[in-house]
């Protein structure tokens, strides 16, 4: 059966359904209340069974959120089961199970405050999920209070007017309402998420205007067993339509990374909404103290309790995401500032590092001396024993050469391919040649060994340039040039070796000058 024919045959019986109901009641005689009972009873009870069967059905990541919904309609179930009970068997003569009927009807509204305040994004703390439980069912208890002026499961010896209780759940399902369609209106296009909430404020909507018209009926007529019934079991019959076309679509387990649009007054909804249900408890809580003291005390208390329970653990939380974030900025810095093959300093790094120390050269008029190391032979070494061993001699000079240059403020990177670079500042040409000459004597032992092959001898050819002081008629691309010459000769007079960029005289001049 497709998605239309599910559709016809649930809202031709949700109409059928109303028209026998209506026709029941009017030819019932004496036993229009028990017909009436049985319609009213049996719309919310079929919704509850179709809400837990799409719980069923449902993904871990909407489950929640459906549960939460079926808990609402057991307890709306309840309410409507203790209000037959009570006026068919007429042995509650105190009002005490009427008391527990309207509990359970008022306290339908508890879930879906407890849905309208979760956070929809995937990082959802079970933390907050019992703190917001505790404040709905808080909340809840201080509105029924507030607007019944008895303490839950008390015996009421002044029942308040129906005029009070019927403004007091107008204003309850107005309230649920407008939540589930400002959560509604936060999300995006596509998700598990967004089918639950359209379905519950579709639903909410139409409760809120039928139960209005027939608690307003109800005190005009003053007539429990008229035909307008038939109005209560509308929303629940819409609701079985809207869950029998839910469970024909196929629930969505790939969604949005964030259901939440990056728009501020999704931001707004999504992190304001907890923090008013804390509001309301203060006000609320105030609001009892004169009346009921030991009661809103301890609501006012409990309500700093988890004011400060959840400023504390988003504060560690936010506290946490920064370092986490911190150490990962740092981590992809480094990634992108560091050889990936031999764990130096990468061409940007140096390049960076160069200007740095230039600018920093021209403030403080300090020599600055780079040296251009290259592997005589690379080449060959590549062609012979393939590109593993080549990688391998890579790492293995880059590790020597980390040994040779101590010093922090120092930089030994690698400038491409065979080429390794090292940035020597406040060092002039004797120093550097020094370093260079150490360099290369050290390295002509070291070895690249291959299974079963003779082992290659390493030789480099350094060639070496020095600035006495940077100035800002130069850049630190001639000195690299300077080095790259002083590289070149090295390797035309046969490798091995160290040369020195001769300074011109132009050069000279302006330096000592």
């Amino acid at each position: 059966m497709n998605r239309w024919q599910t559709w016809r045959y649930t809202v031709a019986f949700a109409v059928l359904y109303v028209l026998l109901n209506v026709w029941l009641v009017r030819h019932a005689g004496m036993h229009r209340l028990a017909v009436t009972y049985i319609f009213q009873l049996t719309a919310p009870w079929l919704a509850f069974v179709a809400c837990c069967k799409v719980v069923r059905r449902s993904s871990a990541r909407v489950r929640l959120y459906w549960s939460m919904f079926a808990l609402a309609l057991f307890f709306w179930c309840s309410g409507i089961s203790f209000a037959a009970w009570d006026d068919l068997t007429q042995v509650n003569t105190n009002g005490r199970v009427a008391s527990y009927a309207d509990l359970a009807y008022y306290f339908y509204g508890l879930p879906i405050l407890l849905v309208i305040a979760s956070p929809t994004r995937a990082e959802r703390r079970s933390l907050f999920i019992w703190l917001d439980g505790f404040q709905a069912l808080m909340t809840g208890v201080l509105v029924y209070v507030t607007f019944f002026s008895v303490l839950p499961f008390m015996h009421q010896h002044e029942p308040a007017s129906i005029t009070l209780v019927t403004r007091a759940y107008d204003i309850e399902n107005l309230f649920l309402a407008c939540g589930v369609s400002l959560r509604l209106l936060a999300l995006n296009e596509h998700g598990g998420t967004r089918r639950f909430f359209g379905v519950m404020a579709a639903f909410l909507w139409v409760y809120a205007i039928f139960a209005s018209i027939y608690n307003h009926l109800y005190i005009v007529l003053q007539d429990g067993m008229g035909a307008y019934n038939s109005l209560s079991a509308i929303p629940f019959l819409a609701l079985c339509v809207m869950l029998a076309l839910s469970l024909r679509e196929r629930e969505e387990e790939t969604v949005a990374a964030m259901d939440l649009l990056d728009r501020p007054v999704a931001l707004f909804i999504e992190n304001a909404s907890p923090v008013f249900y804390t509001v309301a408890l203060f006000v609320l809580a105030i609001v009892q103290i004169p009346q009921h003291y030991p009661l809103g005390v301890t609501m006012l208390a409990l309500a700093l309790v988890i004011y400060g329970i959840r400023v504390i653990t988003l504060q560690g939380r936010h506290m946490r995401s920064e370092r986490e974030l911190r150490e990962t900025r740092n981590w992809l810095e480094a990634m992108t500032l560091q050889d990936g093959l031999t764990g130096i300093a990468n061409r940007r790094h140096f390049d960076n590092t160069l200007q740095g120390e230039w600018n920093r050269g021209i403030r403080t008029r300090q020599p600055l001396s780079l040296l251009l190391i290259d592997i005589d032979y690379f080449k060959k070494l590549n062609d012979t024993y393939g590109h593993l061993a080549g990688d391998r001699c890579l790492v293995e000079l880059a590790a020597a050469l980390r040994e040779m240059v101590p010093r922090s403020g120092d930089l030994l990177a690698r400038y491409g391919g065979e080429e390794f670079a090292v940035i020597l500042t406040s060092t002039d040409s004797a120093g550097a040649q020094l370093l260079a000459g150490r360099i290369c004597s050290v390295i002509s032992g070291l070895n690249v060994a291959e299974p079963g092959a003779l082992p290659w001898t390493i030789t480099l050819s350094i060639g070496v340039a020095t600035v006495l002081w940077p100035t800002v008629k130069e850049a630190p691309h001639e000195l690299i040039d300077e080095a790259d010459r002083a590289l070149y000769d090295a390797k035309r007079n046969g490798r091995n070796r160290v040369e020195i960029f001769q300074q011109t005289s132009d050069r000279m001049m302006r330096e000592t000058g």
